[in-house]
């Protein structure tokens, strides 16, 4: 996909492996055709329009966007948006008070549930809602609902709604296979 001038028709060219919500396989170019679907809506590319709507009522200032193919590359696995970890904790807190941040709603209330209503397995035990990998575990006799953004090279921001808390993971593991889930299992027993 990179390789090509225009990512998204390459991304729209590309056959069907299975009938849609029928089978889970993450793809970097459906997630980067919402840089598009925000152009074509909104006329301004996914950048202002996330700093005016996101960044600038969050207080982010500070990041770095990757350009693809003449949009803000929207999908996950080539490390598109770059954050510092303190701006990642901010956006997993506006999620986990429900998209309101400092008393202002950033995020429609509605629309915070509805994307992390499960919609399709995924990998292991995990759900797929509206970009959110959602995890459920036993950790030191409880049941735990998580939900996470995954980023590329093992970047998370993790939101525990039971134990009010988020989770940020900065690394740079591109391909390792540290295990995630684990990490962030072994926090929540140190938190219970």
């Amino acid at each position: 996909m990179t390789a090509t001038g225009d990512w998204m028709k390459w991304t729209l060219d590309q056959p069907l492996v299975a009938e849609p919500g029928t089978r889970f396989n993450y793809s970097t170019g459906n997630s980067h055709l919402f840089a598009g679907i925000i152009y074509k809506t909104t006329g301004v590319h996914a950048t202002e329009f996330a700093e005016e709507r996101l960044f600038g009522p969050l207080g982010i200032g500070n990041y770095f966007w990757y350009m693809g193919d003449g949009y803000p590359a929207t999908g996950g696995s080539f490390g598109g948006l770059k954050l510092r970890p303190r701006d990642m904790a901010k956006f997993g807190t506006m999620y986990l008070n429900g998209g309101r941040w400092k008393g202002e709603q950033v995020v429609p209330k509605e629309w915070v549930s509805e994307s992390v209503v499960p919609r399709i397995s995924s990998w292991g035990d995990s759900q797929y809602g509206y970009q959110w990998w959602l995890h459920s575990g036993r950790v030191s006799g409880e049941d735990v609902d998580w939900f996470a953004a995954r980023g590329y090279g093992d970047q998370l921001i993790a939101v525990v709604p039971s134990l009010d808390m988020v989770i940020v993971i900065a690394s740079g593991n591109e391909g390792q296979g540290v295990g995630l889930d684990g990490a962030v299992m072994g926090i929540l027993r140190a938190a219970l």
